[in-house]
């Protein structure tokens, strides 16, 4: 069955009986925030009870687990599942739902509850970045369809895997400075690390040779800084990498930035923070429904702030992938689901 695919009349979501179903699971990452999400849900324990009678409060073991549970959740036949962290636990939580390739149950949808540090498709909602407002929100939040991002690209172990990403896609130094932090053991975390691991990079990075192609236009061949696709406005702790991105257009914003010098890249780059556009004869905006990316060199790739592995890649949109849970006073173009 095609990820997303909604069951038809007559068809059982859930082979379980309505009255054993846990209406809301949280699938919480203890580490998010450095250890803020547990705490912070604790302290609201009162809060989640008086607005979720119905709950269970899931923590995450280690990588990968996240997507376990919500596979597991959603078998169950849960109608909400929430994500407390940040952008890394909200990915892994989309790829087990998307990864599952079931039906979704009556009224299902995934929401976030921020609390991690790297917090990009939060801002790109408006939501709040703390817990007790994120709970209080949830209640108005109403299921939507909006669109996901599908990669086809090769593990470290030179295995071709795919998957999903809600946010930004990008190769060149952004994922670079993700595999950095990665190996260093300092996984990026919110504005500060990306800035400072950014700067490092900016100064000793070679810009690599990539070949890529838009939908259907000509291959093209250059050495690139960086290429980004977005489907939220931010990454890297609040960079505005795709400032005319929607959630729910079919289309995936694309930023490609050729072969920039380290101290004017130092230069253009800060003005993302301000949400301006790079305005440089070297950087070019525009929008896609597919990419395709090549290079006889190893490149790095980075998905939603995590580095999983390499090219050569392909990415796409998936329109109206999943039911996502958006305040019904949200100043987005989203569409009921």
């Amino acid at each position: 069955m095609p990820f997303g695919h909604m069951p038809n009349k007559g068809q059982a979501a859930s082979p379980h009986p309505a009255s054993q179903i846990i209406e809301t699971h949280f699938i919480v990452n203890p580490r998010a925030g450095k250890g803020r999400a547990v705490k912070e849900l604790d302290q609201a324990r009162v809060l989640l009870r008086e607005l979720f009678p119905e709950h269970r409060v899931l923590e995450t073991k280690g990588p990968g687990h996240a997507a376990t549970l919500a596979a597991d959740s959603l078998q169950a036949g849960c109608s909400r599942i929430v994500a407390v962290g940040g952008d890394g636990t909200l990915n892994e939580i989309v790829n087990g739902l998307l990864q599952a390739g079931q039906a979704w149950p009556p009224s299902f949808g995934l929401g976030v509850v921020a609390a991690g540090t790297g917090m990009d498709f939060v801002r790109t909602l408006g939501l709040p970045s703390h817990i007790p407002r994120g709970l209080e929100v949830l209640p108005r939040c109403r299921p939507k369809a909006i669109d996901v991002g599908e990669v086809s690209f090769l593990d470290f172990e030179g295995r071709p895997v795919r998957r999903f990403f809600l946010n930004v896609a990008s190769l060149g130094i952004s994922a670079g400075i993700a595999h950095r932090a990665n190996e260093r053991g300092k996984p990026l975390q919110g504005r500060f690390a990306f800035v400072s691991h950014a700067v490092r990079a900016l100064l000793t990075w070679r810009n690599q040779r990539i070949q890529y192609q838009f939908d259907q236009e000509e291959m093209q061949e250059g050495l690139m800084k960086v290429i980004a696709v977005a489907n939220g406005k931010f990454f890297g702790g609040g960079m505005c990498i795709g400032p005319n991105a929607e959630i729910d257009d079919g289309w995936l914003q694309s930023l490609t930035v050729g072969d920039m010098g380290a101290w004017t890249a130092l230069w253009n780059f800060p003005k993302l923070f301000g949400k301006r556009e790079i305005s440089h004869p070297l950087a070019n905006y525009g929008r896609c429904r597919r990419l395709h990316v090549r290079s006889e060199e190893t490149v790095y790739l980075e998905l939603d702030g995590e580095q999983p592995g390499t090219l050569p890649a392909t990415i796409e949109i998936r329109p109206a992938a999943l039911p996502f849970l958006i305040p019904e006073d949200a100043k987005t173009s989203t569409q009921p689901a």
